[in-house]
């Protein structure tokens, strides 16, 4: 939807960042052969745009795109559903205890590559200078 009156778009894009439950983003262009600045917002389902001719509103684009960032990182994620078997790091089932290996054991055992590796450092080859 197109807005031709600031203080309009500025409430919209906020009722859509603050009522949207998919994740809403912003674009600013200009369009060098028209001379438009456009800011767009959108959520994937409903577009709000603002055009303009006049740079002076680059400002007041700066002022609500950081408002909405601001917005965004005030929210928290919704807590992902975790997969079946996995814990949240409580105790683990006495069948699950006996499977799982301790750090230490695997070391022993001389299964910790990644371990090994990371104590071995690879030279850098250096190239030759060449004479002139």
């Amino acid at each position: 939807m197109l807005y031709r009156d600031w203080d309009r778009f500025k409430d919209a894009c906020g009722a859509l960042c603050r009522d949207s439950d998919v994740p809403t983003r912003a674009c600013i262009r200009w369009r060098h052969e028209a001379g438009l600045l456009v800011f767009k917002v959108t959520n994937d389902h409903k577009c709000l745009t603002y055009k303009t001719r006049s740079t002076t509103y680059l400002n007041r684009f700066d002022a609500l795109n950081r408002a909405m960032l601001r917005h965004y990182q005030n929210q928290r994620r919704p807590a992902s559903p975790l997969p079946d078997g996995v814990t949240t790091g409580g105790p683990l089932p006495p069948a699950a205890a006996a499977n799982a290996a301790s750090p230490v054991s695997a070391r022993a055992a001389g299964e910790g590559g990644a371990d090994e590796t990371a104590t071995t450092k690879a030279k850098k080859r250096r190239s030759k200078k060449k004479a002139k």
